[in-house]
C-alpha cells in the first residue's frame, strides 16, 4: 500500500528485491525493541536490499540505562500472565453478576445508576456515607451501606460514581473486599491533559496493577447485560438472553448499540464501554466475550490500543470461532485529535490498522448503522459464502440502480444459468419485466399479477438453487398499491406476503434478505410504514434493511468475514430467532 512499493518489484532495470528478508528484518527488530524497555531509540539507515538477502549499512541504538523492570514495576512474565487471567475471570463474574453495588450516587443526578439497575436479577446494594444521601435512597428500598467494606457478602461488580480525587481510595477499598469488578463512571484523568488527573489516574493504575481485580475504565459507562438487567443507561430496557456482544471505548456509542439493537432483531448478550481502558485492554474484553458459548458476533468500536500486538492475537482467537467487527474512530488527523481528548488514545496508522485487521480475519465498518446491519445479517440469515447476488426488483429502473449499488460494495450481479433462464421463461411474464438478472418482477410476483403467490415461491425456489448465485435480496414494498389504484397503505396486509418469505428463508439454502423500498409512500407516512413493515419482517426472522444501500454493506462485511475466515473452518449459523 506504499507509494514506493513499486522499488520492491524492480524498477530502471534492477532485478526484484528479497521481500522475505525484508519482512523477517521489520518482525525481528520490532521483537528486540518490544523485548528491550532501556531502547529509547533505534535508527537502521541505510537499508540495502538485494535480490538475494539484505545489509543494514549503518545504525545507531541509543539506551536509557536506567529503565529497568524492576523500576517500572513490571513482574516477570509467567506472574504478569496469569494475574492477568485471574483478572478475566473476574471479568466474567463482572459481566454476569449476581452481586452489584453502585458506590457514590446522588439525587442531584436522580440517582441514575441505582434506577438503572432497577431491573436487575441479582442483589442490588449502595454505597453512600452522606447521611442525606443515604437516607434518601433508603427510601427508594435500596440497602445502603458506608464502606463496601460492610456490605458481608462477595461482590461481583461495582459502579463506582465518585469525585475523581477519591477514586484511587475507592479502588483500593474495593480490591481489599475481594470485589471481583469495578466500572468507574468518574473522568478527568489523562484524557484531560490536566496534571492532576493525569497523576490521579497513574495511582489507579498503580493499585489494580497490584490486584487481580477487573478494573473498567475509568472514564466510562461500564459493564452491561439486558439478560440480567444490569443496564448502564436508565433510558436501557432488560430484556432476553442475548448473544450478540458490544465493546466500545466510548460510552455513547456502547449505549446507542445496545438501544438501537432490539430494533433490528438484534440481541444483547453483554457489553462494555471501556473508556481509558487503564488494565483491561479491548483485548481483554473480547477474550472473554468471544469465548463465551452464547456469542455469536462481537462488534467493537476502537480509538486505539495498547498493545497492539495483544489485540491482534485476540481478534485472530475470536474470528476463528465468531464474526468480529471492527469500527474505528480517528482515522483522519482531526479525528485522530478528537480521539486523545476523548479517551487518551493515540493515532493509529490507517494502513497498519488495515492490514492488521486483514490478517486478524476481522472486518472494518464505518459506522454504527454498518455495524448493526451487518450484525444483523450475521446473526438472522445463513453464511454469505460468496459475492454473486441474485436481485429480485420490482421496476426496471430501481434494477440498475441496486446493480450499481452492490457492484460499488465489491459484490457481483451475475447472469443466471442456463437452466435458470429456461424455467423463467416458461412462466415469467416478460411484459413491463425481465428474468435477467436483477428480476424486474412485479408483474410475474406481484399482487396483481396472475398467479403471483405461486410465482413467488418459482422465482426463488430457482435462485436458490441456481449455482451462479450465492444470496439473494429481494425488494420489500409496504403495502399494496403498487401495480393498481392507490389506496390508503396498512401494513399488516403485507403479513401473508411476510410469511411466504419466511418460509422461503427457513428452506432456503442461501442467505436471504430484504430491502425495505418506500418511495412509492407519501413522505408525511414513509419514515413509520418503513418502520412497521421492517418489524414485521423481522419478527418473522426475516434480515431486513431499511435501503439496497445498507444491504449490500452489510452482504460485504458478512462475505469479507468468510472468506477471512476459512469457509471450510467454519460451521452453519443458525436461522432465525
Amino acid at each position: 500500500e506504499l507509494r514506493g512499493a513499486a522499488l520492491l518489484d524492480g524498477v530502471r532495470g534492477r532485478a526484484a528485491v528479497d521481500r522475505d528478508a525484508i519482512a523477517e528484518l521489520l518482525v525481528r527488530i520490532s521483537e528486540f525493541a518490544a523485548r528491550r524497555a532501556e531502547i529509547r531509540e533505534m535508527d537502521l539507515n541505510p537499508i540495502a536490499a538485494y535480490a538475494s538477502g539484505l545489509s543494514v549499512l549503518d545504525a545507531r541504538i541509543l539506551l536509557d540505562r536506567e529503565v529497568k523492570d524492576a523500576a517500572r514495576g513490571e513482574l516477570p512474565a509467567a506472574e504478569a500472565a496469569s494475574l492477568q487471567a485471574r483478572r478475566q475471570e473476574k471479568l466474567r463474574r463482572a459481566l454476569k453478576p449476581r452481586t452489584a453495588v453502585v458506590i457514590g450516587d446522588r439525587g442531584s443526578r436522580d440517582f441514575m445508576w441505582l434506577r438503572a439497575l432497577d431491573n436487575f436479577k441479582g442483589k442490588r446494594f449502595s454505597v453512600q456515607p452522606d447521611a442525606k444521601e443515604a437516607a434518601a435512597i433508603e427510601a427508594l428500598g435500596i440497602t445502603n451501606f458506608r464502606a463496601v467494606s460492610e456490605i458481608g457478602e462477595p461482590i461481583d461488580y461495582a459502579i463506582a460514581s465518585v469525585p475523581r480525587k477519591i477514586a484511587p481510595q475507592t479502588l483500593a477499598e474495593c480490591a481489599a473486599a475481594a470485589v471481583a469488578g469495578i466500572g468507574f463512571f468518574t473522568a478527568g484523568f489523562s484524557e484531560t491533559g490536566d496534571p492532576i488527573g493525569v497523576e490521579l489516574e497513574a495511582e489507579l493504575k498503580r493499585i489494580a496493577s497490584r490486584s487481580d481485580i477487573a478494573l473498567v475504565g475509568p472514564n466510562c459507562m461500564g459493564l452491561c447485560n439486558p439478560g440480567l438487567g444490569l443496564l448502564n443507561s436508565a433510558n436501557l430496557r432488560a430484556g432476553e438472553p442475548g448473544d450478540v456482544c458490544f465493546i466500545s471505548q466510548s460510552g455513547t456509542h456502547a449505549i446507542s448499540f445496545c438501544m438501537q439493537a432490539p430494533g433490528r432483531a438484534i440481541k444483547v448478550g453483554m457489553s462494555a464501554s471501556i473508556g481509558n481502558a487503564l488494565v483491561l485492554e479491548a483485548a481483554d474484553y473480547l477474550d472473554v466475550m468471544a469465548s463465551d458459548a452464547a456469542t455469536r458476533a462481537v462488534g467493537i468500536y476502537l480509538e486505539g490500543v495498547r498493545d497492539g500486538r495483544r489485540f491482534f492475537e485476540s481478534l485472530k482467537r475470536a474470528t476463528a470461532r465468531v464474526p468480529v467487527l471492527v469500527w474505528k474512530g480517528g482515522v483522519t488527523d482531526s479525528g485522530a485529535r478528537a480521539t486523545f481528548s476523548h479517551t487518551g488514545s493515540l493515532a493509529t496508522p490507517a494502513a497498519g490498522w488495515r492490514a492488521a485487521m486483514r490478517q486478524s480475519g476481522a472486518v472494518e465498518v464505518a459506522g454504527l448503522e454498518p455495524m448493526l446491519d451487518a450484525m444483523e445479517l450475521l446473526t438472522r440469515a445463513r453464511p454469505v459464502r460468496g459475492r454473486a447476488m441474485a436481485l429480485v426488483a420490482m421496476t426496471g429502473g430501481q434494477s440498475v440502480v441496486i446493480s450499481d449499488t452492490f457492484a460499488s460494495h465489491g459484490l457481483e450481479v451475475p447472469a443466471l444459468s442456463e437452466a435458470s433462464y429456461a424455467e423463467f421463461k416458461s412462466f415469467f411474464q416478460v411484459i413491463g419485466g425481465s428474468y435477467r438478472n436483477p428480476l424486474d418482477a412485479a408483474w410475474t410476483i406481484g399482487p396483481r399479477a396472475a398467479g403471483g403467490q405461486d410465482n413467488l415461491d418459482r422465482v426463488l425456489d430457482i435462485l436458490d438453487r441456481d449455482p451462479a448465485v450465492d444470496a439473494i435480496v429481494m425488494e420489500f414494498r409496504p403495502g399494496l398499491a403498487f401495480g393498481g389504484l392507490r389506496r390508503p397503505i396498512d401494513v399488516k396486509d403485507n403479513i401473508p406476503l411476510l410469511d411466504q418469505l419466511a418460509r422461503f428463508a427457513q428452506r432456503a439454502h442461501k442467505p436471504f434478505a430484504l430491502a425495505v423500498e418506500s418511495q412509492h409512500v407519501p413522505p408525511d407516512l414513509r419514515a413509520g410504514i418503513a418502520a412497521s413493515a421492517g418489524a414485521l419482517a423481522r419478527e418473522r426472522g426475516l434480515a431486513t434493511f431499511d435501503t439496497f444501500e445498507r444491504a449490500a454493506g452489510a452482504f460485504r462485511a458478512a462475505a469479507e468475514y468468510f472468506e477471512r475466515a476459512g469457509n471450510s473452518a467454519k460451521g452453519p449459523i443458525a436461522i432465525g430467532c
